[in-house]
């Protein structure tokens, strides 16, 4: 039984790692999904965790296992066997979230600056891709940007803040020594290295889908689906003054 599945990394010879995030621990099982072993547990000690993920790993080899609030990384090889275990007060991670991947002794970290919004409009918030040194902690920003993907409204009292529909959002990948970044405005992914430079941009030169009608409905009928609430109909007139863009983004992920 799996409370929350909080990453899956492949092992070799077929085998399979999970994170089970409600016990904090990690599950090894072979080709045929038989359990293995379990290795960790709820705690602060050594191989304890409190919400561990598996940091995104290339297929096959080892990987890795990021705790924000324990500011831990523990590092298991291709078979699930531990490695080594890091913990460091500086780690940035992505607040409770992994690191968006790695590359040697380097992390790719997505690090989003939450702020209050002081009126109503648009609210854009700070954004920066770093390296981070999965042993020291050491920082090499590659790129910073604003996000923009909530809007705020005035109610009786107060402020509404909201999901701005189909607005880009920035997404990123590793990629051997490579940092693949892409901002979701454009069919476009920049590759930046180690170092934080930029070494190469792919594009292709294409419109994007325009927004109808009935995208906002599915998104509105996925709102309710996922949170509950209103059904679409009644959501409607309240995104009249919403600011959708006028096309899809071009990458959700990568």
């Amino acid at each position: 039984w799996i409370g929350a599945i909080h990453g899956v990394a492949s092992l070799a010879e077929g085998g399979t790692a999970i994170v089970d995030g409600d016990a904090a621990e990690v599950r090894i099982l072979d080709s045929l999904g038989a359990h293995v072993r379990t290795l960790g547990r709820r705690g602060e000690g050594p191989l304890e965790f409190q919400q561990p993920w598996i940091v995104p790993p290339e297929p096959g080899g080892g990987f890795l296992v990021f705790d924000g609030p324990l500011r831990k990384v523990v590092e298991l090889d291709r078979y699930g066997r531990v490695r080594a275990e890091t913990t460091h007060p500086a780690f940035a991670g992505s607040g409770n979230q992994p690191p968006v991947g790695d590359s040697g002794d380097w992390m790719l970290v997505r690090r989003q600056v939450i702020t209050m919004p002081a009126g109503s409009g648009v609210h854009r918030m700070p954004l920066a891709w770093l390296w981070e040194n999965l042993h020291t902690g050491d920082i090499r920003e590659i790129v910073a940007q604003e996000s923009a993907t909530a809007w705020v409204s005035e109610i009786p009292g107060s402020l509404a803040v909201r999901e701005i529909p189909f607005a880009p959002r920035p997404s990123g990948v590793v990629w051997e020594e490579r940092a693949l970044l892409t901002y979701g405005d454009a069919y476009r992914i920049e590759a930046f290295d180690l170092d934080g430079q930029l070494q190469e941009v792919f594009r292709l030169e294409l419109p994007r889908d325009p927004v109808s009608d009935r995208d906002l409905q599915r998104y509105l009928d996925w709102m309710a689906w996922r949170f509950g609430g209103p059904a679409a109909a009644e959501r409607l007139p309240g995104y009249a003054a919403a600011p959708i863009p006028d096309s899809l983004p071009a990458f959700a992920s990568i």
